[in-house]
């Protein structure tokens, strides 16, 4: 039945009249789009399809193609997108075959064309195939960077990625760098130029390390001048401090000291260029921690400077540049600075809740992905963090209640296992007279990982231990979702 339908209405968008092939276009689109029916089995016969009708006369009729094309795409995970890379190529070449050689494919010449169904593809292949493409770079990288003026956002983060991707097998990446760097500096369009200056970003991360000095010094002025790092509207000024903040690593080693010290740490007075530079400064140590954090006296100076700024942006940046920071000690097997412990924690008192909302997230990420224990350099952190979160799940602010409750599941690791239900329920529905300790007895007791959560408690002081007891035992009784993994890094388009 699927195929019928499927030839049926391609036929007829071939032969038809006007009225019918454009009638047959929606037809097409709408099931592609909405059908609930198996798709697997035709879709390179649909590529190959609706890859022709972009030759086709009728402007409403590429149009459905192109709505039809993007839909087929997002139904398809990555590597089902590789296996029918070469579909999509044998389909353009055929569409094309009968255009003259000056020609364009009408398809491809609309004002908002979306351009998403094939640079996620090819985004899929860049990133799966590797080395295999490297016959392909001259054509991949011009279509990618045209992409980046494109004036749909979603192609132009896709183009993005796929830049930063195809990075990766450059032998040579300098020109590539290079004419990034100049075309972010040319353009006019605030949206195109922070498309730009991620894109920039995504190459230097992705292979910074095929940059050689000359490009990186080239690089360094355009990012640390006020007319970027303190512009007046963000974006551009956050992409543009990032980018400065992935540069760093890339700088030779005379002047990476000389660069942190004057366009990151340094104090500045306007509040727009202390933004610039506080942005820069979390996102190298997100991204470069053994590189900045080298005078450690100096960088933790100036993180508590952030965290006591009377801005809120400025605030919340110092939240972020020290969970990185944390996150980095942690890893490595050193204790973080008590001054900077001290000052993380009392943030959720702060008079700004999106400063305690941002705390309570650095913590997830914290108890995700930092290896939390309650032995060693970490413990110290428990046992000042878990008070501070424990506060958080009784702030009037539902976000912030929220986020606190879900960085107590994620610094305790409190599982969603069979064990654990079968306890609680019973301990809900028959309302055993049991204290608070006591049902934390029975759940640690049947739980697998208890090791952590008996250490947390004995890690507290008794009010603290019987608060924490509270909480943990009123946020498990609740089916409360852990929350995605989200960046703390706002830089980051989406």
């Amino acid at each position: 039945m699927c195929r019928s339908i499927i030839d049926t209405l391609l036929e007829t968008i071939r032969s038809g009249t006007a009225a019918r092939q454009r009638a047959a276009a929606v037809l097409l689109c709408a099931y592609v789009s909405h059908s609930r029916a198996e798709l697997a089995p035709h879709v390179a016969q649909l590529i190959r399809g609706l890859v022709l009708l972009l030759a086709a006369a009728e402007r409403d009729v590429q149009l459905m193609a192109w709505e039809a094309l993007a839909a087929l795409t997002k139904s398809l995970d990555p590597e089902r997108q590789i296996a029918h890379v070469s579909d999509v190529r044998q389909a353009v070449r055929y569409a094309a075959a009968d255009l003259k050689p000056d020609q364009l494919l009408p398809g491809f010449c609309l004002p908002k064309v979306r351009l998403s169904p094939f640079l996620a593809a090819s985004q899929s292949g860049a990133s799966s195939v590797g080395v295999m493409l490297k016959q392909f770079l001259p054509q991949l990288q011009t279509t990618f960077l045209k992409a980046l003026n494109d004036p749909n956002r979603p192609v132009r983060i896709k183009a993005c990625l796929a830049l930063s991707q195809l990075v990766v097998i450059h032998s040579r990446a300098d020109p590539l760098f290079l004419e990034m760097h100049n075309t972010m500096k040319n353009v006019e369009d605030p949206l195109i130029k922070e498309t730009m200056l991620q894109a920039l970003r995504g190459v230097i991360s992705a292979g910074g390390d095929k940059m050689t000095a000359t490009t990186a010094l080239a690089i360094l002025p355009t990012l640390s001048s006020p007319a970027l790092l303190a512009h007046p509207e963000d974006p551009p000024r956050s992409q543009a401090a990032g980018c400065l903040g992935a540069l760093l690593h890339c700088l030779p080693a005379a002047q990476q000291d000389a660069a942190l010290a004057h366009h990151v740490l340094a104090p500045s007075e306007p509040e727009l260029l202390a933004h610039g530079r506080s942005t820069a400064l979390f996102v190298a140590l997100k991204e470069t921690p053994q590189i900045v954090y080298k005078d450690e006296e100096k960088v933790d100076k100036a993180l508590l400077a952030l965290l006591a700024s009377d801005k809120v942006s400025i605030a919340c940046n110092g939240i972020r540049a020290m969970g990185y920071l944390m996150r980095h000690l942690l890893k490595e097997g050193r204790p973080v600075p008590p001054a900077i412990l001290s000052q993380f924690v009392r943030s959720m008192n702060h008079p700004s809740n999106e400063v305690k909302q941002l705390m309570a997230r650095a913590a997830t990420m914290l108890g995700r992905e930092a290896e939390l224990s309650a032995s060693g350099p970490s413990a110290e952190l428990l046992r000042a963090l878990l008070p501070a979160l424990v506060n958080g799940t009784k702030e009037k602010n539902t976000y912030v209640r929220a986020n606190a409750e879900i960085a107590l599941r994620a610094v305790l690791r409190l599982p969603q296992d069979e064990q654990f239900h079968l306890v609680s329920t019973y301990y809900i529905h028959h309302q055993l007279a049991l204290s608070v300790q006591g049902f934390l007895n029975m759940f640690f007791d049947c739980n697998p990982i208890r090791a952590i959560k008996k250490q947390c408690m004995a890690l507290l002081e008794e009010g603290a231990r019987e608060a924490l007891g509270d909480v943990v035992a009123r946020v498990l009784r609740r089916n409360i979702a852990d929350g995605r993994d989200e960046d703390l890094d706002c830089t980051l388009l989406t």
